[in-house]
């Protein structure tokens, strides 16, 4: 006989995403204290802000909050929040005395 889920675990239950990153919701389903593959359907509190597919994939369009939620297939459900925030990005300048000190400290750099 088959049992129903019994509880949906989400492995962190706040997730930090950047302007246009895709990232994969991690979580287990469990039925008492066994995993279990099963069907689960994901929705947005805020599609502008990031949106998920039937996959658990999420996509980060604008600054903001919003909540995923995760629902089986007999109405267990689970929440993990999600901050996105601007892309950060850091330039580091490189030089030496001369173009071959500069080469070397690109080098030494990659």
């Amino acid at each position: 006989m088959k049992k129903d889920p019994t509880a949906i675990v989400f492995d962190s239950s706040k997730v930090r995403l950047e302007v246009g990153d895709e990232y994969p919701l991690f979580f287990d389903v469990f039925v008492d204290d066994i995993e279990i593959e099963t069907e689960v359907t994901f929705t947005s509190s805020n599609t502008d802000i990031v949106t998920v597919d039937e996959y658990g994939w999420m996509n980060a369009h604008a600054l903001g909050s919003a909540v995923i939620t995760a629902t089986t297939n007999n109405g267990i459900k689970a929440t993990c929040n999600i901050e996105v925030v601007e892309n950060i990005t850091t330039v580091f300048r490189l030089a030496g005395d001369n173009r071959y000190a500069t080469a070397f400290a690109t080098a030494d750099f990659m």
